[in-house]
């Protein structure tokens, strides 16, 4: 075993904690649709506060990230940081970084101002509206396929940057329209 192995293990693990951590997200954030009472949708949007996590693992990603482009020569390998599917996994995680803070870290945030305000009962319609953002949904689900994408790329490791560029931009159309689809039906159950 190669320290290489050990690192490549390491990325590989932040990278399935991150995929469990969004996934934990996601499920809160449709599960918000069976929710009929205030204090039901403070229940399940609870773990929300969780998504500041995202940040430290954004950085370990990069940083394994880098060390295995480093490491790479002494394994055999040579990955530098001009590849196509390494560059554009940073652009990506530089976009991860800003949308998570600026967007969902503010709207998490705000929501949970929101529900803490509100009293118990009925959900009444500016909650319904806050939990159906169209920006908060689609930049969620764009994140989650845009990392997707970079895990495709990182497998398949195309030499150009056309289609490396391509994969990312596929993964962020396809999450954005699932995000605005979830957001759309705002279909939060009634009593």
């Amino acid at each position: 075993m190669h320290l290489y192995d050990v690192v490549l293990f390491l990325h590989i693990a932040t990278l399935l904690a991150a995929i469990g951590l969004g996934t934990t997200l996601h499920h809160a954030e449709w599960s918000t649709r069976t929710a009929t009472t205030v204090g039901e949708l403070r229940a399940v949007t609870r773990v929300y506060r969780r998504g500041n996590l995202f940040p430290i693992a954004i950085l370990l990603l990069f940083g394994e990230g880098a060390w295995l482009v480093h490491l790479s020569k002494k394994h055999g390998e040579t990955f530098r940081f001009g590849d196509a599917w390494i560059w554009t996994a940073i652009v990506a995680l530089v976009i991860l970084m800003v949308t998570g803070g600026a967007i969902l870290g503010r709207e998490a945030s705000s929501y949970a101002k929101l529900l803490a305000a509100t009293p118990d009962g009925p959900i009444p319609p500016e909650v319904r509206a806050a939990t159906f953002k169209s920006l908060t949904w689609a930049t969620s689900h764009m994140n989650t396929f845009l990392a997707i994408a970079v895990v495709f790329n990182m497998v398949i490791k195309p030499a150009g940057a056309a289609s490396a560029i391509l994969v990312l931009v596929i993964g962020i159309v396809i999450g954005v329209l699932i995000g605005l689809a979830g957001a759309r039906s705002r279909s939060v159950a009634t009593t």
